[in-house]
């Protein structure tokens, strides 16, 4: 039996040099600290039970006021309102107001037990269900060079997503749905970037001038635009952002590629975030990008794993569970999300193994070669030890949790 343990902070250092691809030597990086983040998160780090998130949007009627579907969310320790939030009931209007006002109700009704409440927003598109939106399509003239594939001869936009339509199995054939299209920004442009930042962003966190009560914005498909024609327009696109929830003491979560090379060039640039990672499931190299990124460079993170996804294989509740104790067990404000779909309220289940108190990490994880298998394992103070096991090339491992008394897992 192989093993390579990471026990001290000088083989932490190690590790980050080693995962870090940066265009210096070794020598030279290892005399340097890592980078620091510009700002914290301003609100509590989750504690001391599981952090687990749940992201989920009823499209015809707010959670909050359901005492039945409020009371199944009690114990999350983030909650992520999705686009679908009322868009049925509203006919597709009004978007940036509901979420704002979902965000607020659930903050509101939960109290005062630590769980951040964010809303939600897709990055590179433009909903015709934010009336921010519809506005500038009243004048394109004006405004049509705020949107990808505009057309100066016809004076129309030729480009469009239907993203939220399909997600929704509808067609955007009526008035009551025709808002389920979307546009796409033309982030090189500052105009643009203005408007989609302080208007529809602004629209979301604060109403009147005054701050929503809300944590901040998971930004879904914040690297998705391509600046290659406008070089460094997609970095001053998360700049404003961050400065806005900044303004209103709220925190962006961005959808990234989630490596630590990204995270400097984020935190050089003065931004501040979470890393939002989807598809996330427990496997050799995931677990160790998520130690890398999590707790040896130090980037808040959140990690999805679905229970069944086209884009991702069946990962069990335990191997879940397993996985992230190992990979950020002791990083602060970070969350796992189980769970299937964004576009309900359905397919997020609740488990025993998100009441327990796994305590504090007694050291980094370990991670070793036995027979044909990766093992990483690590040992908590409440007893626990979680470990996964890799055979060659699985893209989600099975998991275990030992030490410790739970009841049986069946998902």
């Amino acid at each position: 039996r192989k093993s390579a343990s990471w026990t001290s902070s000088q083989q932490e250092m190690m590790l980050w040099i080693a995962v870090s691809v940066l265009c210096f030597s070794a020598t030279m990086v290892q005399a340097q600290d890592p980078p620091k983040p510009p700002a914290e998160p301003p609100f509590a780090s989750p504690g001391p039970i599981f952090p687990t998130a749940w992201f989920g949007g009823n499209p015809t009627g707010f959670e909050y006021e359901d005492p039945k579907q409020l009371e199944s969310m009690k114990g999350y320790r983030a909650v992520f309102v999705s686009w679908p939030e009322m868009m049925v009931k509203s006919n597709w209007t009004n978007g940036t107001d509901v979420m704002g006002a979902a965000c607020e109700g659930f903050k509101d009704a939960l109290g005062p037990n630590g769980t951040a409440v964010f809303g939600y927003n897709q990055g590179q598109v433009a909903p015709l269900f934010y009336p921010e939106v519809v506005e500038l399509t009243k004048d394109l003239g004006k405004y049509g060079d705020y949107f990808l594939g505009y057309d100066n001869a016809t004076g129309k936009i030729t480009t469009n997503s239907t993203t939220f339509c399909s997600q929704m199995n509808i067609e955007p054939t009526t008035p009551e749905t025709v808002g389920c299209l979307s546009y796409y920004w033309n982030l090189c442009n500052d105009d643009a970037v203005d408007y989609y930042v302080n208007v529809v962003l602004g629209n979301m966190v604060s109403k009147g001038g005054k701050r929503r009560n809300m944590d901040g914005l998971f930004i879904d498909w914040a690297g998705n635009f391509r600046d290659t024609s406008c070089p460094g327009q997609l970095m001053k696109v998360h700049l404003k952002t961050f400065q806005l929830l900044q303004k209103y003491q709220m925190w962006p979560v961005f959808s990234l590629a989630g490596t630590t090379t990204e995270a400097a060039e984020l935190w050089a640039a003065g931004v501040g975030y979470t890393q939002f990672s989807e598809y996330w499931t427990p496997s050799d190299a995931a677990i160790g990008s998520l130690y890398n990124l999590t707790e040896v460079m130090g980037v808040p993170s959140v990690v999805h794993t679905p229970i069944i996804h086209a884009r991702a294989p069946h990962t069990a509740i335990l191997d879940a569970v397993a996985g992230y104790l190992i990979g950020a067990g002791g990083a602060p404000h970070s969350y796992l999300m189980y769970g299937t779909s964004w576009t309900s309220d359905r397919g997020w289940p609740w488990s025993p193994l998100f009441d327990f108190e796994y305590g504090k990490p007694l050291g980094p994880p370990t991670r070793s070669i036995v027979a044909t298998n990766v093992v990483w394992e690590r040992r908590f103070s409440s007893g626990a030890v979680a470990t996964v096991t890799c055979p060659p090339a699985s893209r989600s491992c099975p998991g275990n949790i030992t030490g410790i008394n739970i009841p049986t897992i069946t998902m």
